[in-house]
């Protein structure tokens, strides 16, 4: 049997340009302001408050709070094992704010942290628990305030809790998994399955499947759900992930990284998903309504060697995100740290 599993998860911003074909063109993203960043700083799961952005920095490993200039107001960075505290080499993922609280997932040890928001410009740690069935990856908060966690090994896709982390139910069916048998391939896999990201609208939710390319909508009543429509990007053609397997006799070592999905959310009724896989001109913001049905897109970018990469949606006047570029066709794309980019929607005449 194997001792020891290590899995390294890349989330771009959530949680896909194409060449154009069978594309609705409703409109583009113009670029209200370019602005530098007071250091380098890669914003990761990002949430707003108040008027400055709250983000986990994948370069330096800390959450930070940044304002519309560029300007750091407050960063936490606590590496360890006790309260409030976090493991420096694994990602944090910032589910959301409730009642002026950010609820962050440290999936590496199955761990929401809590902090109090101070005038939108400081973070002081308040409580944490852990989840003690199961593996979390990802999650989001509903609008009601409870906790939807993505969960890898049980017969439920999602574990929903309350915000002191008192288990309410499971969602969604699947099926039950014991990863201490499978391989290192088998467990890729099972995570590219089974990983998505939640967002919630005041009916239902949507899930995005940031390395499998499914977009699920469901409806909820009561405490039912419904899937509305289960729908497949088939805009472009290269697989969601780059992905590295190792394995021995003790460990498996599993490395994930979703491309091409730039960025997704719930904005005023509709959905948006952002897309920018590297082998195409166009990156582009496609818009579906609630129950999956596709209406259009919006041009981001078109440009084969500049592709949008942490894109978050807060209003039509107030998309924010960043670029990776390169040189040519044969580099590789590098993130830019130096930069993000307010941007709205403009719809076409």
């Amino acid at each position: 049997m194997f001792k020891k599993i290590i899995v390294i998860f890349v989330f771009t911003a959530l949680l896909a340009g194409c060449s154009g074909k069978n594309t609705n063109r409703l409109g583009r993203l113009e670029v209200i302001k370019k602005v530098e960043f007071e250091e380098p700083l890669t914003p990761m799961s990002t949430v707003k408050s108040g008027n400055n952005y709250i983000a986990f920095d994948a370069v330096q490993r800390r959450i930070v709070i940044f304002n519309k200039n560029g300007q750091i107001l407050y960063s936490y960075e606590k590496h360890g094992k006790g309260p409030g505290e976090y493991l420096r080499e694994e990602d944090l993922f910032l589910l959301g704010i409730y009642e002026n609280k950010l609820y962050v997932l440290e999936y590496a040890r199955n761990r929401v942290l809590i902090f109090n928001i101070e005038n939108n410009s400081k973070l002081e740690y308040y409580d944490e628990f852990s989840i003690n069935d199961g593996q979390i990856i990802t999650g989001g908060i509903s609008p009601d305030g409870k906790l939807y966690l993505n969960e890898m090994i049980g017969e439920k896709l999602f574990r929903k809790y309350d915000r002191d982390g008192n288990f309410i139910n499971g969602l969604i069916d699947k099926e039950k998994t014991n990863l201490d048998r499978l391989s290192a391939e088998e467990i890729k896999q099972h995570y590219v399955d089974n990983i998505f990201i939640p967002h919630f609208s005041e009916n239902g939710f949507v899930l995005t499947g940031i390395f499998n390319k499914h977009i699920k909508f469901y409806k909820k009543s009561g405490e039912d759900t419904e899937l509305l429509e289960d729908t497949i990007i088939k805009q472009y053609q290269e697989k969601g992930y780059n992905s590295k397997t190792q394995q021995s006799k003790n460990q498996r070592e599993v490395y994930l990284e979703n491309i091409g999905i730039a960025g997704s959310g719930i904005l005023k009724g509709s959905y948006y998903m952002g897309l920018a896989p590297s082998n195409e001109k166009n990156s582009l913001l496609n818009k579906y309504n609630l129950k999956g049905d596709y209406i259009g897109s919006y041009l981001i970018e078109s440009d084969i060697n500049m592709k949008i990469e942490n894109l978050f949606l807060f209003d039509n006047d107030e998309i924010i995100f960043t670029k990776t570029k390169r040189e040519n066709r044969d580099d590789s794309f590098k993130r830019e740290t130096d930069y993000f980019f307010i941007a709205k929607l403009v719809e076409n005449n």
